[in-house]
């Protein structure tokens, strides 16, 4: 079988942006901004308050009050503190309802170039990028507020050719070094049915974005207790150089893609979080939950992840790929970059419409070493499910799928398709080599195709009869994963 290239677009731009200075009222190291100002322009009292901590000893607090603020993009370089509200629902800083971007000017012939953030871009105008809230290099703390993007539109501006809404509500970069934090903040994006962020159905593309450049290492990302919903793609760490990511009891909803996580490296925890990739579109978008795929720069052994008691559900609305979790590991002729843990997990796919160029799968992964696959319940409701857990190696140029642990997953609820010659609730293709399946029940079926694996208590019981090597994903459906392939 041949599986089609997955249309997996999530945007990938650089840095933030500037608004004009105005007062704010500063005690100490806690800088309090006045409460907002009805129906008007707050983005001169907020930016003014995050100067305030720009290279700040350790300690300085932006407190907002209650109520919601009104602003253009906001942007800080090396922001030493903490950006506080008065907790999720009460503070809410809402993007105005038309930002101006001049980034690029692409219409230009030549293109008029970059613009620097903090500077004056083309033309004398302030640098303002297609971010919302937007942080380089320090130590940020965001907590105990709402970002609201939802009624943004951005003003006249193409990017290659494709309008553009906002990239991320909420980035941070590191070009040396950023550790940033977020606990109890929502995120809301909104639809866009005219074609939003890069053809999605979406007016805002991330929704927190994490991103270390290449000479940069050793930052740390945490997102914690907080929410996204109605953006494209939710939480995008990466690419994360020697960084530590944490991400756990998060709620994500209304969105296509869950998590996308980068190399080339680092450790990384997403745990305890609750993702719907269900955005109801009628147009074809893939659903996805969680994705783990290199960032192009890795050159050997040296991300971990532990990846547990997450609850994803990847919903088919529109006869779209669905996928609870894709872990791309020596894909596109890349060296094994990571180690695994992936336990305890619930994948549910439900949904209505199957193709035949559909994937339903529970936990794919491509051509990954040495990772344990255990404890995970994996439930479908749509007959023509192809699998619950693969382990695929794709072009056998790669490196093999080989020394995996897949033990005691509960795949039962899964409908295979039994036109599919392909389909087993595990499957191990022809790439793969010595790898060990224990099955949860007697019952449970395991299609192995490849070579000197151990098939323990299952149906069945050993090696089935070999068919023609199943046809490999294109590298573009590899590579596509990544999500953020831009790099500055």
């Amino acid at each position: 079988m041949v599986r089609r290239v997955l249309g997996l677009l999530t945007i990938a731009f650089l840095a933030g942006a500037l608004v004009a200075p105005s007062a704010a009222l500063a005690a100490g190291k806690v800088i309090t901004v006045g409460p907002p100002s009805p129906g008007g322009d707050d983005t001169a009292a907020v930016q003014t308050a995050l100067n305030g901590c720009i290279g700040a000893p350790p300690g300085c607090v932006v407190q907002l009050r209650a109520g919601t603020y009104h602003t253009s993009q906001l942007y800080a370089d090396n922001f030493r503190g903490t950006l506080k509200g008065m907790g999720k629902g009460h503070t809410t800083i809402a993007s105005l309802s038309v930002l101006t971007v001049n980034w690029y000017d692409w219409n230009a012939l030549p293109p008029t170039g970059q613009c620097i953030p903090n500077t004056p871009g083309p033309g004398g105008n302030p640098c303002k990028w297609a971010h919302y809230i937007a942080f380089d290099d320090g130590i940020v703390a965001i907590s105990d507020l709402t970002i609201d993007t939802s009624a943004t539109r951005i003003g006249p501006y193409v990017f290659f050719g494709t309008n553009v809404d906002i990239a991320f509500a909420l980035n941070f970069e590191g070009l040396t070094r950023i550790d940033a934090s977020v606990d109890r903040v929502d995120v809301h994006g909104g639809f866009d049915l005219t074609g939003g962020s890069f053809g999605s159905d979406f007016n805002t593309g991330n929704g927190i974005n994490y991103v270390e450049v290449p000479g940069a290492s050793g930052g740390s990302f945490a997102v914690r207790d907080s929410s996204v919903e109605r953006v494209q793609a939710a939480i995008t760490p990466g690419p994360v150089i020697n960084g530590q990511v944490t991400m756990t009891g998060n709620t994500i909803s209304g969105v296509d893609i869950g998590m996308v996580v980068n190399g080339p490296s680092g450790t990384f925890e997403i745990a305890n979080n609750r993702i719907r990739a269900d955005n109801p579109d009628p147009v074809e978008q893939d659903h996805v939950g969680i994705i783990v795929a290199p960032s192009g720069m890795e050159t050997g052994l040296a991300a971990r992840f532990s990846i547990h008691d997450n609850a994803i559900t990847a919903v088919d609305t529109c006869g779209c790929n669905m996928l609870g979790m894709v872990l791309a590991d020596a894909v596109g002729g890349l060296p094994h970059w990571f180690r695994a843990a992936v336990l305890l997990n619930t994948v549910s796919l439900p949904g209505t419409y199957i193709l035949d160029d559909n994937v339903k799968e529970g936990i794919e992964t491509d051509n990954i070493a040495g990772d344990l696959i255990s404890g995970n319940t994996i439930k479908g409701t749509v007959t023509g499910t192809l699998d619950a857990i693969a382990l695929w190696s794709n072009d056998p140029s790669w490196l093999p799928s080989t020394g995996n642990a897949v033990l005691a997953n509960n795949v039962s609820g899964i409908q295979i398709d039994p036109a599919n010659a392909w389909s087993g609730q595990i499957i191990l293709d022809p790439g793969t080599a010595s790898n060990l399946v224990v099955c949860l029940r007697p019952t449970d079926t395991v299609a192995d195709y490849g070579t000197g694996n151990k098939v323990v208590g299952c149906d069945p019981p050993g090696p089935t009869t070999k068919v023609a090597t199943r046809g490999a994903p294109s590298l573009t459906h590899i590579l596509s994963l990544e999500g953020k392939p831009f790099l500055p």
